[in-house]
């Protein structure tokens, strides 16, 4: 039971320890985003190396492979709202555009599921 009783309060004090992404604005309405095309598009381009980002979508774009593949285990509550609201507004505007981001970020699908599962009903 001592044992039992260590573990548990090792596993508590390790998954304490997350340190959180860093990103320029985790308030950033992206509803508003994904509501204009114009800057959707720019969003998307950013991510997949057609133009060059604005500060805002680049700091999203550095934390974009380890979250997608960790599950997002470093993101805090309002990234996860970011993140969903994102791909399930590009998968609805631009379906061969969010084929093209899971292409680049998770091109064998292994890690994709566990990351949506994550943060779906974040809003």
């Amino acid at each position: 039971m001592k044992a039992f009783i260590l573990v548990a309060v090792f596993l508590g004090a390790v998954t304490a320890d997350v340190i959180f992404y860093t990103t320029a604005d985790d308030n950033l309405n992206m509803q508003a985003v994904v509501d204009d095309p114009v800057k959707l598009q720019s969003y998307v381009d950013c991510f997949l190396d057609r133009k060059p980002c604005d500060p805002i979508p680049a700091s999203y774009k550095e934390i974009i492979p380890d979250s997608i593949e960790t599950g997002c285990k470093r993101c805090n509550p309002a990234q996860k709202r970011l993140a969903n609201t994102f791909l399930i507004g590009l998968k609805k505007k631009l379906p061969k555009e969010y084929q093209r981001f899971l292409a680049k970020y998770d091109p064998t699908g292994k890690f994709i599921e566990k990351f949506l599962q994550r943060v779906e009903g974040h809003w």
